[in-house]
């Protein structure tokens, strides 16, 4: 449409250059805003009716997506067994929640695995469960008694250790030490007194010698 408003304003402008402008019903020229203006009005009117068939058009295409969406929840939601199957299904499921003391957790799980709808009822059941859940606890750890026996033996241990075993320890090590330093002694002496020996067979001093010569 506007394209067309376009193509009609550049010939009406173009008659006009050529000497060939519009005339009324008296045959009097009409001036070329006018002729222009006149154009826009009469196109105005068919605008409008196109702005609203177009959005007419837009308003019935969203209502079909709308309606398929709709569609499409119903079949997501539509249980996909028949419903006397649904309901023999459903009524084992309530008999086992009360021969087997399932959870409504449990139930909603078994209905879902059908691909049946949970009823409202499990489901709320469900979310109540689920909120109120808490870990089970591990009984099978020790017991405070066997943790106080278990440390007062660790202490003892500790107790022991720096009161008997480590002076012990420390006397040992001592002991070592004392007997090497009086064998590193003993050595020493016999050195000294083989190097005596040797000077008496010898005959010489070697006090004498300080290593000039002469």
């Amino acid at each position: 449409m506007m394209q067309f408003l376009q193509t009609e304003q550049a010939a009406i402008i173009q008659q006009y250059a050529e000497g060939n402008p519009k005339l009324d019903y008296d045959d009097n020229e009409i001036p070329l805003s006018k002729a222009l203006g006149d154009l826009m009005f009469g196109c105005a009117g068919k605008l409008r009716s196109l702005e609203a068939s177009i959005g007419a058009m837009v308003g019935t295409q969203a209502k079909i997506m709308t309606d398929f969406a709709k569609i499409a929840q119903k079949e997501h939601e539509l249980s996909p067994v028949d419903s006397l199957t649904a309901l023999s299904i459903r009524k084992r499921i309530m008999d086992d929640m009360d021969k087997k003391g399932w959870t409504a957790l449990q139930a909603a799980r078994e209905f879902e695995r059908h691909g049946i709808k949970v009823p409202e009822s499990i489901l709320e059941e469900a979310k109540r469960e689920i909120s109120e859940y808490e870990p089970p606890i591990d009984d099978s750890g020790i017991s405070d008694d066997e943790l106080d026996r278990q440390t007062a033996e660790y202490l003892a241990e500790q107790q022991q250790f720096h009161d008997v075993w480590l002076p012990q320890r420390q006397a040992e090590l001592a002991n070592i030490i004392d007997t090497e330093v009086e064998d590193e002694v003993i050595n020493d002496d016999e050195l000294e007194l083989d190097e005596g020996e040797w000077d008496d067979d010898e005959g010489m001093d070697l006090s004498d010698f300080d290593g000039d010569e002469d």
